[in-house]
């Protein structure tokens, strides 16, 4: 509407401006060849004034008629960048569905429109070809990422998920290295770089990444200690498995003075203990952990430093087991350990009273299978017994050492959870206690090299559908 009323405005000047013009007084002769041309002066000038005006308009038609071919073509081109920008799109979304017929569907169409790609396809095609597996095309995405400075990141970024995925650690570490030049401070970065120190058994490159963990709140204190715990334990393993019998004791006693409150701390300086015969300072290690966290391998310490002297005996060995029940009453494990003492003694009526303690405590499995066993060793009752193993097929288990992440049981702890190699994540805990939430223990089963790494190391924004969110199921 305004338009249309500022260009009557502008027409009505024309015509007032023509007229006025028009209007002047005066008269003009114009001799050309065998013409003699005369008007009034106001009449040349309007004519005059008209005839510029139609070159200007010719002009402007002219010109406009020139650059229509690369009007045609600009708009052709804006066309297709909006159709590349929604395939990119759609491509993505697809991408985060896992929806992989989808995404390379979008990521042909992306190709085929987009001329200023800004890198934008290269990622999209990069993130599809590692979504169907095929290592070889992601990398090549990738690596035309990183030829660019301005996405030499997204380059970083993606080339890192595909050597995890492929389990290749050195080339990992290179790229996650790489990463943390750029961006220092992202919180990820530092993440899964001290994750892949650890995998990679590089101890020193580990607690360099966890002292920036640290400072950058990625990881708590109380963490960071037990990590480091953790780390001086694999070590010491390692050094055992190697026969280096005085580094791995090293490395024992480093661990366990770091925090003597750490179960696997106790028992792996306590088996050192055993195995060198220091008597005095075993019974301390198993009476401070005893205390905090009763566990069968401290009783088999315990049984192994009971007196060997029978002078005194059966009540110097109850003595013996009761000192230990004495550090915690509360413990149905304490109250089991002496039931089992009083047994193998056969002093059924103090096993049965301390069987009937661990009961009010706690029912389990064990529980249930030394009622049994009493029952054989002082009644021969068979129907007693069976009746016993029956009610303990259904009791709860006992604590076990399990993995918080995945739920899975343990044999024993290991600074390493197999299959999917997360790092001090072995508790000694009642099994299915305190798993991370929406863990599925089927699909960490499944979880083997490289793709155990990806789990859970996920970035932020964009990048983070180039972690397994964007994998085919």
């Amino acid at each position: 509407m305004l338009r249309a009323i500022w260009f009557l405005v502008k027409l009505a000047v024309f015509i007032a401006a023509v007229l006025w013009i028009a209007a002047r007084p005066g008269t003009i002769e114009i001799s050309w060849l065998s013409y003699d041309i005369r008007m009034s002066i106001g009449i040349f000038f309007a004519i005059l004034f008209v005839a510029v005006v139609v070159l200007l308009l010719v002009h402007r038609v002219v010109m406009a008629l020139k650059r229509a071919p690369r009007a045609v073509a600009l708009y052709q081109e804006r066309t297709g960048q909006d159709k590349a920008q929604r395939a990119i799109t759609q491509g993505l979304s697809a991408i985060a569905a896992g929806d992989l017929a989808r995404a390379e569907t979008y990521t042909r169409r992306a190709r085929k429109y987009q001329h200023m790609d800004y890198g934008m396809v290269d990622l999209l095609e990069g993130m599809t070809a590692r979504m169907r597996g095929d290592a070889h095309s992601a990398r090549l995405g990738f690596e035309r990422l990183l030829a660019r400075k301005d996405t030499a990141f997204l380059g970083v970024r993606g080339l890192l998920q595909v050597a995890m995925d492929e389990g290749q650690i050195e080339k990992a570490i290179t790229m996650a290295k790489r990463a943390h030049d750029m961006h220092p401070k992202q919180r990820w970065i530092v993440k899964t770089l001290y994750q892949l120190y650890l995998q990679a058994h590089d101890w020193e490159g580990a607690e360099r990444a966890l002292q920036k963990a640290r400072k950058l709140g990625v990881v708590t204190a109380a963490q960071a200690a037990s990590d480091r715990v953790a780390m001086d334990l694999s070590q010491s393993q390692a050094a055992l498995n190697k026969g280096d019998i005085d580094t791995a004791f090293r490395l024992a006693e480093k661990a366990y003075k770091r925090d003597k409150d750490s179960l696997p701390a106790s028992l792996m300086l306590l088996a050192h203990y055993l195995r060198l015969s220091k008597r005095k300072q075993a019974v301390r290690v198993i009476e401070r952990a005893w205390k905090n966290n009763p566990h069968p391998d401290l009783l088999t310490g315990w049984k192994a430093l009971a007196p060997a002297d029978k002078k005194y005996g059966t009540h110097k060995i109850m003595n013996w087991y009761e000192r230990l029940l004495a550090l915690r009453p509360n413990s149905d494990e304490g109250q089991m350990a002496v039931a089992e003492a009083a047994l193998s003694e056969g002093m059924y009526g103090e096993a049965r009273a301390y069987l009937d303690m661990a009961h009010k405590l706690r029912t389990s499995k064990k529980l249930f299978r030394l009622y049994a066993a009493l029952e054989e060793a002082q009644n021969h009752d068979g129907a007693a017994v069976r009746r016993w193993l029956e009610r303990a097929m259904d009791a709860p288990e006992n604590k076990v050492w399990t993995c918080a992440q995945s739920g899975l049981i343990y044999d024993r702890w290991s600074a390493f959870a197999a299959p999917h190699n997360s790092f001090n994540t072995i508790l000694w805990d009642y099994p299915g206690v305190g798993v991370a939430s929406g863990a599925s223990l089927a699909a960490v089963q499944g979880l083997v090299g490289g793709r155990a790494l990806s789990d859970g190391l996920r970035g932020e924004g964009l990048s983070a559908l180039l972690s397994d969110g964007g994998r085919a199921a």
